[in-house]
């Protein structure tokens, strides 16, 4: 039976996804904090923003979103002749992916370059490996934006996500794709672990365990194309969390595509 009412924990079982995983959470995070109206919030926000630049400026994120995109795509249309297949639906996820790619082929450059250069985004990106280094007495740029009207921050904050737009996008729907690759099974891990051999042929993404909101525990994964691991852990007040002795059931989802 599968539980509704669950809490999902998430592995990636290559570079590629896990580099995906962290700007979701990123984006997702600045979102958040878009809809909040305190000095705390709007300071929050630019630290998120600043670190998914930090991201897409380490790691040239335009050409592994395109391989990514590319592979996606290659992978649908190896699927259209199947009869189980929703072509509609298929179609429109290629024409998606067809999409993201032509609007990373028109960015010249890095992405997200324009933010980079921004002088406030700038100014707090170089000050932010110092502790304290963006209160008001070393930056009163950042001090002074603050000052401003709650509404005029959100404008701003929402014209500067929009720029990574065909960063976001692209991202969302691919780790979409993944997620809804499989349904989940329900297993048993056998006192608190669970360990199950992957064939390394099949492209396995992503391993997805669900545990009962109202369990008390949480998922431990380790994951390669070989093999996945999970440890059930329980927290304990003033002590490191300790592996549950008893027999758990729970979801998994080993996405492949």
């Amino acid at each position: 039976m599968i539980v509704s009412n669950i809490v999902i924990y998430e592995q990636p079982i290559n570079e590629r996804v896990r580099n995906f995983m962290r700007l979701e959470y990123l984006f997702a995070a600045a979102e958040g904090l878009i809809a909040g109206s305190s000095l705390w919030d709007s300071r929050n926000f630019i630290q998120r923003l600043i670190d998914i630049l930090d991201i897409l400026s380490r790691l040239d994120f335009k050409p592994e979103i395109l391989a990514g995109l590319k592979y996606f795509e290659k992978a649908l249309l190896a699927l259209q002749d199947k009869p189980e297949v929703n072509v509609s639906y298929l179609n429109s996820l290629v024409q998606r992916l067809e999409h993201a790619q032509s609007v990373l082929h028109g960015i010249t450059g890095q992405l997200g370059k324009n933010l980079r250069d921004h002088d406030l985004l700038n100014a707090v990106r170089q000050r932010s490996s110092t502790a304290g280094g963006t209160s008001p007495l070393d930056l009163p740029i950042l001090h002074h934006w603050l000052q401003l009207p709650a509404e005029t921050r959100h404008q701003q904050q929402l014209e500067w996500l929009s720029e990574l737009d065909a960063v976001k996008k692209p991202i969302t729907l691919m780790l979409q794709l993944i997620r809804e690759s499989t349904l989940p099974s329900v297993e048993m891990g056998r006192v608190g672990s669970y360990q199950q051999a992957l064939e390394p042929t099949i492209p396995y993404q992503m391993i997805r365990v669900g545990l009962p909101a109202s369990s008390g525990y949480f998922a431990e994964i380790s994951a390669s194309k070989f093999s996945v691991n999970i440890r059930f852990l329980q927290p304990e007040q003033d002590e490191r969390p300790r592996q549950v002795s008893n027999d758990v059931t729970f979801e998994l989802s080993c996405c492949a595509i």
